[in-house]
């Protein structure tokens, strides 16, 4: 779970969520709302543990990938794409789906939507960058499997002065709506 290695490595409770299609937009919400207030997320594949295979989407399975950011971009048919940009943190990606770098829907256009200036076009070999749409991690798609934050919530008995929940257990929670 990708949950894990973040907690261990930051001491931050995290949040896991496996979304199906009637929550999806609430889950791409937190998204948003989770990287504009700077907190950690991820997306992990399913996989039973073999890493060395990839899924129907071309990216390793049993695998953890940095969620960057979620975002929309509007094509010149004034059509709206929500898009979650990950990071393979091997620096590759296989990733074969709609939007991936070979995709012929990208246009300098919609390039130009992408946050922070990259090129998913590009950046897929250079730096293991891929954009998926939204509805790559709805259920059983094959993409994502869940997608995840890292933060502190006061008012839920954790801290920002602790680096864990106030009597958390050591289990995994999946937090669903």
């Amino acid at each position: 779970m990708v949950g894990t290695g973040l907690r261990s490595l930051t001491g931050a409770p995290y949040f896991a969520y496996y979304p199906t299609a009637d929550d999806v937009d609430l889950v791409f919400e937190i998204i948003l709302e989770a990287d504009e207030a700077n907190y950690l997320m991820a997306g992990g594949t399913a996989g039973g543990g073999n890493d060395q295979e990839n899924n129907a989407c071309g990216i390793a399975m049993s695998h953890a990938y940095s969620l960057i950011t979620g975002f929309t971009m509007t094509d010149a048919n004034a059509v709206e794409h929500d898009l979650l940009m990950f990071r393979n943190p091997w620096g590759e990606t296989g990733y074969s789906g709609t939007w991936s770098k070979d995709d012929v829907n990208w246009t300098d256009e919609l390039v130009a939507q992408v946050p922070f200036g990259l090129d998913p076009r590009t950046e897929a070999e250079a730096d293991g960058i891929f954009v998926t749409p939204l509805s790559n991690i709805i259920g059983d798609n094959g993409c994502i499997e869940d997608v995840g934050v890292a933060h502190y919530r006061d008012g839920e008995g954790y801290t920002d002065d602790w680096i864990d929940a106030v009597d958390m257990d050591e289990e995994n929670h999946v937090y669903g709506f």
